[in-house]
């Protein structure tokens, strides 16, 4: 299936053009109105180059929008992101393409670590100290090693209860580490 890059945000050009450094000393400048108006103009020229970039790396239509929008809001001019370009460092694009790369694995990251937490924050537990966990054949699935723990575990709670009971009741119990 053919993806489309066809949106009519951004304007009409899909590909990065050469940068005017000329263009990105000017947005350095302390005059706010003048450097937004140059960040704007930036932001417009590069929308769309984003944007399709962001579709070749395999995000649909609507996804792809949202992270450039979210990119330029949130980096270019939330973190002034051009008034930190460097011509000596090399090309803008690289530079801008670089910098949405690094977002891309933040969001990437904080959207695992938002599925990971729970709703209504994480639950005590109250353990002091972890249990002694039996060593279980080293080829078992992960699933035969979960049921071998769990047994295992079962069979100490069993075997405590029971070695309890015979140690309180007078009848005598060989040492053993079952009952406490």
């Amino acid at each position: 299936m053919r993806r489309s890059n066809k949106t009519s945000i951004g304007g009409a050009r899909s590909t990065f053009q050469t940068t005017d450094w000329s263009e990105i000393q000017k947005a350095k400048t302390r005059d706010k109105t003048q450097r937004r108006i140059i960040v704007d103009g930036l932001t417009r020229k590069y929308w769309k180059p984003v944007y399709c970039y962001l579709r070749r790396k395999g995000y649909a239509n609507e996804p792809a929008k949202d992270l450039t929008q979210a990119f330029f809001h949130e980096v270019v001019l939330g973190r002034e992101l051009i008034q930190q370009a460097d011509k000596a460092k090399g090309r803008f694009r690289t530079f801008l393409l670089t910098a949405l790369d690094h977002y891309l694995t933040d969001v990437y990251r904080w959207s695992k670590a938002t599925t990971r937490t729970p709703k209504d924050g994480m639950v005590q537990l109250g353990i002091t100290e972890f249990p002694n966990v039996p060593a279980a054949k080293s080829e078992a699935r992960p699933e035969q090693a979960f049921y071998y723990a769990w047994a295992a575990d079962l069979l100490d709670e069993v075997l405590g209860k029971v070695g309890n009971e015979c140690y309180n009741s007078g009848k005598a119990v060989p040492k053993s580490r079952f009952y406490r």
